[in-house]
């Protein structure tokens, strides 16, 4: 990762401050030529590549702290930066999440509609609200995920690595995904096994349709009382079918939404 002068020089200024130290104190201490130097580093206009070390060690801190700041705010840029780039093993992890986790195939295959729902008739508009959409997408993604990466990264001593960090990162998104999946395949499986615990008297004319209780033939059943029972019991019946379809079609669409169909 770059280094941002600027943040370096407000955590250089910072820990300086908390130590009770003068510009001149840290001058003498790296022996460089007054505080007009140290004043640099810490105005972000210029980097102490050469000091580095040194002034982590006088203020008791991590260098790479003194670099890049805290390991959440590291994280957090890799992982930004990641989902700016074009492609990324990273980025097409983290919008996998977004499939499993958020609305955002029914959301995206929609997105001709603003959230009002009307219709947005310009395709660069379209493009720009989609965009923003996923940017949301992203920031909850961060804000669900971000400390529990980190304390897995903590957990490791992976530190401030960033090939070990994005491993990490679809690691833990490949675990979540998986999670979500079975329990998703659980509660269609469950859902499905009460509807078919359903007795409907071993009717076995399953795809008939009646538009009205007197279409019930008589020989199916004789009375009114009969022939109501039957015609409720029957759409009963035919929906949970066409249920029971729906959700294996789901299930199947959910199954296949995955990385290796890319």
């Amino acid at each position: 990762m770059e280094i941002d002068k600027k943040g370096v020089g407000l955590r250089l200024a910072k820990s300086r401050k908390e130590k009770n130290l003068t510009l001149n104190d840290v001058a003498s201490f790296l022996s460089v030529s007054g505080k007009t130097t140290v004043n640099a580093w810490e105005k972000g206009r210029s980097y102490p590549k050469k000091h580095i070390k040194e002034l982590a060690k006088l203020y008791g801190i991590d260098e790479n702290y003194l670099k890049f700041g805290s390991l959440n705010e590291y994280v957090k840029q890799i992982l930004f930066d990641e989902f700016k780039k074009d492609t990324s093993n990273v980025k097409t992890w983290i919008f996998e999440y977004f499939r499993k986790f958020y609305d955002y195939n029914q959301v995206v295959h929609g997105f001709h509609l603003d959230k009002n729902g009307n219709y947005i008739a310009n395709q660069d508009e379209d493009l720009e609200w989609l965009k923003d959409y996923e940017r949301e997408c992203f920031d909850k993604f961060l804000k669900d995920n971000l400390d529990n990466i980190v304390k897995e990264i903590e957990k490791n001593s992976i530190g401030y690595n960033d090939t070990k960090i994005k491993q990490l990162v679809i690691r833990y998104i490949t675990i979540l995904t998986l999670k979500k999946k079975s329990e998703f395949m659980s509660i269609t499986k469950n859902i499905t096994y009460k509807l078919n615990e359903i007795d409907f008297n071993d009717i076995n004319i399953h795809g008939l349709e009646f538009n009205n209780i007197s279409d019930v033939p008589n020989r199916i059943a004789k009375t009114v009382e009969e022939k109501k029972e039957i015609f409720f019991k029957l759409k009963l019946s035919n929906m949970i079918m066409d249920f029971n379809n729906e959700i294996r079609d789901l299930e199947k669409e959910y199954s296949e939404t995955n990385i290796n169909n890319k």
